[in-house]
């Protein structure tokens, strides 16, 4: 136990905000709050990690770990107070406070424009067996990183292995020294974990033994990719785009999702910290993650990224004007829809949320959509396509192909009960 928590004791981080210190913005707001043992007795010293974002409005495609401010953080004072400044409005965020005395605690969705917060921290168990703890360190080109958010991804025990969700090992993050300790349930045999933060391009680790030498994860900095959006010799601003992996299996590598940017006052887009020497495309958001209010689309393009450290430039890419799509849903048999009821228009390979409600009587539309092919498929699970009735390629009994050249004002989509 004295070697375990000795360990944990060096988990000691200096306050601050990660990365190069800048004014306040007032019209951004902060997340303030406290932080207490299980006593109510303020603790001093604990390091507050902004790990992971989610936007407020809609579902996430964007890597969650890749906005902006997940490179921010503070320790408690005296007082055991913490303020977190300067925040994207748009977005929630999810805490990880550490302490070496104290077990890691991951906070729910923190709204930055709500009130204060309150958290307490329950103390490290007295009996932990070093041979249940998971050891680390994260460099990057051989310096130590720190605050490297470690996510348990996976795990093995004497009867399962699994991938995902680790019930009972919590998220940490890496000290001054880019360390870490995360404690395992007594039958687990191997953790898999994803290392991931501002500055790098993620890495992931399998089955990483509990009670071995600390494992040493050497960090890449990732590629970069440029351009610049033009609309008839003109640059575009203001104008969201993403990239994605083509290959979204983590057999080979991280997949990080969606990394996303604003294009500049001349048009132009840079994202970095890329994951190297991988097939991505380029687009622009038109589901729920739309981050701007462009009136052009760009169509989806693939590329090849160069490796780490490197950068590569796609030059200007043309946008163009968006088509949409209007219609409306029937059941073949003539009864009502059911209440809520949404389509889904699926972007390959785009990483894209694209829907529409559909009205009680059965009209939808959908608008600011590139001229691409879609899957449309219905959302209610008891229901399937009327294949009969359809006169595009079915992709499954729930959806159906379309090319989309220009605005459609007619489709109908025909439903039926499932058998």
């Amino acid at each position: 136990m004295s070697s375990v928590k000795g360990f944990l004791a060096l988990l000691v981080m200096l306050g601050g905000v990660r990365g190069v210190a800048e004014e306040v913005d007032t019209s951004r707001p902060s997340i303030t709050g406290s932080v207490t043992g299980v006593d109510g007795t303020p603790l001093a010293g604990v390091r507050v990690d902004i790990s992971t974002a989610a936007p407020k409005v809609g579902r996430g495609i964007f890597c969650p770990s890749c906005y902006l401010d997940c490179g921010k953080w503070a320790t408690t004072d005296d007082d055991g107070q913490f303020t977190i400044a300067s925040l994207d409005p748009t977005l929630k965020f999810h805490l990880v406070l550490t302490h070496p005395e104290y077990q890691t605690l991951q906070t729910p969705l923190i709204d930055p424009a709500g009130e204060a917060v309150s958290l307490s921290l329950d103390p490290l168990s007295e009996d932990i067996d070093p041979s249940r703890v998971v050891l680390g360190v994260v460099t990057q080109n051989g310096t130590p990183v720190a605050g490297a958010l470690v996510d348990p991804h996976g795990a093995k025990t004497v009867d399962r292995r699994w991938w995902g969700r680790v019930d009972g090992v919590t998220p940490t993050v890496t000290d001054a020294q880019g360390r870490f300790a995360m404690v395992l349930p007594d039958d687990y045999l191997g953790l898999d974990i994803r290392v991931e933060g501002h500055g790098f391009c993620g890495e992931q680790r399998e089955l990483l033994k509990p009670g071995a030498e600390p494992q040493s994860i050497e960090v890449r900095t990732g590629a970069t990719v440029t351009g610049r959006l033009m609309h008839h010799g003109q640059p575009v601003a203001g104008m969201s785009i993403a990239v994605v992996q083509l290959n979204r299996s983590t057999a080979d590598d991280i997949f990080i999702a969606a990394v996303g940017d604003v294009t500049d006052s001349e048009g132009r887009f840079e994202i970095r910290y890329l994951p190297p020497d991988q097939r991505y495309c380029i687009y622009s958001v038109a589901g729920e993650a739309k981050r701007s209010e462009s009136p052009f689309i760009l169509t989806t393009k693939t590329f090849t990224m160069p490796g780490t450290d490197e950068s590569r430039d796609l030059g200007d890419l043309e946008v163009s004007q968006p088509c949409s799509i209007r219609g409306r849903v029937v059941r073949s048999d003539g009864k009502p829809l059911s209440p809520n009821l949404r389509l889904s228009f699926g972007r390959d390979p785009a990483w894209d949320l694209v829907s529409a409600l559909v009205e009680d009587d059965g009209s939808f539309e959908v608008t600011g959509l590139p001229p691409e092919t879609y899957e449309v498929r219905v959302g209610d699970r008891d229901m399937v396509m009327a294949s009969d009735q359809i006169l595009f390629q079915m992709l499954s009994d729930v959806s159906f192909g379309i090319r989309l050249r220009q605005s459609i004002d007619d489709l109908v989509v025909p439903i039926q009960a499932k058998e």
